[in-house]
């Protein structure tokens, strides 16, 4: 775990062109919230929330070569079945809600992941370990991350398990 979390022994140029690509990525993330707005959709917080604050924690993350960022594959993973469900809702194939629950809830244990790292790297920083990571970029992905799921949650509560209420007729 130390290896992975702390040490950044591997780091070439297909690391920085890898991590430099996962970067780009998020800029091309917030088309997604273009098309929202284009088609005159509901945009709500949590969605530009979590685009700009993940843009802005990559371009740390990047800025500052943080050892972590060799874990941001599982966040292009996760994406790949979101934009997948995306697209598919967008060509108006009907997808079973359980699916977008089950979507919803891999982002928020992704989200969890990602806190219990940085837990992990705080960790060995405070017992005095080397660690190529600073407190804080630390502090500042505990504290985005920290609200993201706090914004997933509410939003997996009020949309699956919040009852909707019917018109009055």
């Amino acid at each position: 775990m130390y290896k992975t979390m702390c040490t950044w022994n591997d780091h070439n140029y297909a690391t920085s062109f890898w991590g430099l690509l996962f970067l780009l990525s998020k800029f091309v993330e917030l088309g997604d919230t273009a098309f929202i707005v284009l088609r005159k959709q509901k945009l709500i917080f949590l969605h530009w929330f979590h685009h700009v604050a993940t843009l802005v924690l990559c371009w740390v993350g990047f800025s500052y070569y943080d050892a972590i960022g060799r874990i941001y594959f599982i966040n292009t993973f996760v994406h790949s079945f979101m934009y997948t469900y995306y697209a598919l809702s967008v060509l108006k194939v009907r997808i079973p809600r359980r699916l977008a629950m089950v979507l919803t809830t891999v982002q928020i244990l992704q989200m969890f992941f990602a806190l219990s790292l940085n837990f992990v790297s705080m960790y060995y920083i405070v017992i005095g370990e080397q660690c190529g990571r600073s407190m804080e970029v630390i502090f500042l992905v505990l504290f985005v991350v920290a609200v993201v799921v706090s914004l997933f949650i509410n939003f997996f509560v009020k949309s699956y398990l919040t009852p909707k209420l019917k018109k009055l007729q």
